[in-house]
């Protein structure tokens, strides 16, 4: 009984898996897939759709419903066609590949934008109240306006706030008591007490406000991790993985004679796995009914 379970699983095994593959892979193929938000290729469909014909002729055979040599006919030609599929499968394996990195570089050079965006406005309203309504004003107040700074000054000798105890002298120009702020005087010299002491200082200086946001040694420390380098003249340009003269649409709205809100968005929303006529999700930054700054990949 065994040995006949045994001699059926070998005849009719090889043709089975060939069913089995085939109908999985032709469920695949008519099956969304989440990473590109769209069924298999084409060319997908067709290889599994092959595998399956295959299976079906084997089984036929081993049935004896048709002949050797149509079996081995409709298998070359089988065989041929998914050859070619295969390297079609291939190429547009690659293809999807590689735009899932542009849509991903698009999505990230997107937020470095806005988020630059973001910084300017945050500026414009500490100096004049409100956001800036459009690009042409923002522009004018990173390339023209100054914004201040603070600026640590140390006039102590050693070139830096004495760490240590203060001294007898110190202690009596702080207007400490010996005993009853023993606490203070035992954690040493702070910036305050700096201040007193005429060791510390902080000026105010004016800068502008493209230099304070952007080229300052503040910003463009080791620990600030750039898309890219900051272009002022192409605030407003949509960056592309191709060339492109897409612009970043600003609205503006009034929420009362104080305060205003704006809005920015990308007009375009490339998504390269989305046809023309299909919904996209936009990138944008900004809130019209309450002026808040939350980007839509921050929500």
């Amino acid at each position: 009984m065994l040995d006949k379970l045994g001699l059926f699983a070998k005849k009719y095994l090889f043709a089975s898996i060939l069913i089995i593959v085939g109908v999985v892979l032709v469920i695949m193929s008519l099956k969304p897939v989440p990473v590109i938000e769209r069924t298999q290729s084409t060319w997908f469909l067709i290889g599994g759709l092959s595998i399956l014909v295959s299976g079906i002729v084997t089984l036929l055979y081993i049935l004896e419903v048709i002949s050797r040599i149509i079996h081995l006919s409709v298998m070359a030609v089988l065989f041929v066609t998914c050859a070619i599929l295969t390297v079609l499968s291939i190429n547009s394996l690659s293809e999807t590949i590689e735009k899932r990195n542009m849509y991903e570089a698009y999505q990230k050079d997107g937020k470095q934008a806005l988020d630059d965006i973001r910084t300017i406005q945050m500026a414009y309203k500490k100096t004049y109240g409100k956001f800036a309504p459009d690009f042409k004003e923002l522009k004018r107040f990173l390339m023209n306006d100054e914004t201040y700074r603070t600026v640590p000054v140390i006039l102590h000798e050693s070139g830096k706030i004495p760490d240590r105890r203060p001294n007898a002298d110190e202690i009596a120009i702080l207007g400490y008591d010996p005993f009853e702020d023993e606490a203070l005087i035992n954690d040493g010299i702070d910036e305050a007490e700096a201040i007193i002491l005429g060791y510390y200082r902080v000026d105010t200086i004016w800068v502008p406000v493209l230099e304070s946001l952007f080229f300052s040694e503040t910003t463009n420390n080791s620990e600030t991790k750039r898309r890219y380098d900051f272009i002022p003249e192409k605030v407003d340009l949509v960056r592309m993985p191709f060339d492109s003269s897409v612009n970043y649409v600003m609205l503006s709205a009034e929420l009362d004679s104080a305060s205003n809100a704006f809005m920015v968005f990308d007009p375009y929303a490339y998504n390269p796995f989305r046809e023309n006529h299909q919904k996209r999700d936009t990138l944008k930054m900004g809130n019209l009914n309450d002026g808040s700054l939350i980007g839509s990949w921050e929500q």
